[in-house]
């Protein structure tokens, strides 16, 4: 084995090693972390947020590189290893019948273990550990790669779309990965235990997606526990609630507390205008935090009532309760 075999053994292993990095830096990084330093200049940032809309395509660069640097590595380093076994085994003894397959089998071993774990396994790892880095030394050397040969990507793209329409397969062009709002969950507590997001972080994505889950009846306050007034109150007695209770906005009733016909807020009494009982809003206590909280946004509303099937209010809520429960450890 010379030196000039072992530098083009070396090079198709690092050529390797590149494409598998090169690959999933792509698919690991995040564009919201690329645009900053797009925006500030760098031209390696802009290259990756290209590649991104050509995923696709990138993919395919890096699985013809990573076939074809196999290919060539398996070509060349295996005779030339096997060749240089030849010449220990044979000084050491070994029968000449056995000195080929022996030789043989140990090169595949060699070249297998050295293509597996340089060429595939350390870059990968690389890759994974600091995706952003990795791609924004990776990507744009395969970006222009990927331009380069084109002609041959679409040759091959057309014939891997062929073998799929033959196996009654629809082709696609959808890298992404896409998760059901049943598996986020778990993703988000995997992602805790291996200690990629610290417990506020975890308790917060669990907390919004519990939005699109979390009844409001859960975080409403119970009609009985409702601090409310009167119909007949006046400005003083509007003030004497803002004063004990602290609140902004209390609940109108009629004839009886979950009579709700609206609410008062303490600003009318404190700036001498009228009081004026404003529309209450009503949410079904079946409605989901998200919804309550869509509701109130395009109503500009701070309070509203929650009703039961028989439209009976059985509390009500307000934005600062919607907050609490966002807020709250899971």
């Amino acid at each position: 084995m010379t030196v000039q075999d072992v530098v083009v053994i070396v090079l198709l292993l690092a050529a390797n090693g590149f494409f598998v990095g090169a690959e999933f830096a792509l698919i690991s990084t995040r564009r919201t972390q690329m645009e900053p330093l797009a925006q500030a200049g760098s031209r390696r940032a802009r290259a990756v947020i290209a590649a991104m809309g050509v995923v696709p395509t990138m993919l395919a660069a890096a699985q013809l590189g990573v076939t074809l640097a196999s290919l060539i590595l398996g070509a060349v380093a295996e005779p030339v290893v096997a060749h240089a076994l030849e010449g220990v085994f044979g000084a050491l003894g070994l029968p000449d019948s056995l000195v080929d397959p022996v030789a043989l089998a140990l090169a595949l071993l060699l070249v297998v273990s050295l293509h597996v774990i340089i060429g595939e396994m350390v870059p990968k790892n690389l890759a994974l550990s600091g995706p952003d880095r990795a791609a924004l030394w990776l990507v744009p050397p395969l970006l222009l790669l990927a331009r380069v040969t084109r002609p041959v990507l679409a040759v091959v793209r057309w014939m891997a779309d062929g073998v799929l329409r033959l196996l009654r397969i629809p082709p696609s062009d959808d890298a992404r990965s896409v998760y059901t709002s049943d598996e986020l969950p778990s993703l988000i507590e995997e992602s805790r235990g291996h200690r990629l997001l610290g417990q506020d972080e975890r308790d917060r994505m669990i907390a919004t997606l519990s939005l699109h889950a979390q009844p409001v009846s859960s975080v409403m306050v119970p009609i009985a526990d409702v601090v409310s007034v009167p119909s007949t109150t006046g400005v003083a007695g509007l003030q004497e609630h803002a004063g004990r209770y602290g609140h902004s906005r209390f609940p109108v009733y009629g004839e009886h507390p979950a009579d709700l016909r609206g609410y008062l807020h303490v600003l009318d009494a404190l700036n001498g205008r009228a009081l004026e009982v404003r529309a209450l809003p009503r949410v079904p206590t079946t409605a989901t935090l998200a919804e309550v909280l869509a509701t109130m946004r395009v109503l500009r509303a701070q309070l509203v009532a929650v009703t039961d099937e028989s439209d009976a209010v059985q509390g009500v809520v307000t934005l600062e309760d919607l907050l609490r429960g966002l807020l709250r450890p899971a």
